[in-house]
């Protein structure tokens, strides 16, 4: 008498589904270790020397998007399915607010928070919105002050110091050669920078990228 087998591969010794045994093993089962594994993974990429200022803005700009893109990302990896255990989205111990803005370097995220006057938000996704509705403002005001900064000029103001030259980060070389002041690469730098910071980016997780995005 023939019988119908439900898992055919398993006569082979075949495992079923490695993919999918090797998703529940990294999927958080609690919002704590939820939490651990956002912070495990996810690191704010700072340039080697860089510090962020009113005329270097854009940089710092480029930087908080590259984080942003990279949290949400592993975010949604780990929220796949397991919804019941993602943290509150607030600023308390453990929290997606706390979480996020602790990795952002200089108290920046934090004393952005203190412009805020909401304190809990419904998800991450709306905090993010809100969170960069005030970066952007940061930003656009930054741009005001290189548009007056650009009025003054002259070997006495260069011999001065107060062009500041762009950092870029820690092992980049620049592709490009030629020599050019901070203010006409600016945006260069941003776009070059964030490439790098893709390139070390793609290099990590990749069994956790494995095990959530390949479903069976």
């Amino acid at each position: 008498m023939c019988t119908w087998n439900p898992h055919p591969c398993s006569h082979f010794g075949f495992q079923q589904n490695p993919r999918a045994n090797r998703q529940e093993e990294l999927r958080p089962t609690s919002p704590l270790s939820f939490g651990h594994a956002l912070i495990g993974n996810v690191d704010f990429e700072l340039p080697h020397g860089y510090r962020p200022d009113a005329y270097n803005f854009n940089t710092w700009y480029g930087l908080l998007l590259s984080y942003k893109r990279r949290f949400r990302l592993v975010f949604e990896i780990l929220k796949h399915k397991n919804r019941s255990n993602v943290p509150y989205c607030d600023n308390k111990e453990g929290g997606l607010v706390r979480i996020f803005v602790d990795k952002i370097p200089f108290e920046y995220g934090q004393r952005i928070l203190k412009t805020m006057r909401q304190r809990s938000y419904r998800d991450l996704y709306e905090f993010l919105g809100n969170f960069f509705a005030e970066v952007s403002r940061h930003n656009e005001d930054s741009r005001l002050a290189k548009s007056i900064r650009d009025h003054f000029g002259g070997t006495a103001y260069i011999a001065s110091g107060q062009a500041s030259s762009m950092p870029t980060p820690s092992g980049y070389q620049r592709r490009t050669t030629a020599s050019v002041t901070a203010t006409g690469t600016a945006m260069e730098t941003v776009i070059e920078m964030e490439s790098y910071i893709c390139m070390q980016f793609n290099k990590q997780l990749p069994e956790l990228l494995c095990g959530f995005l390949f479903q069976p």
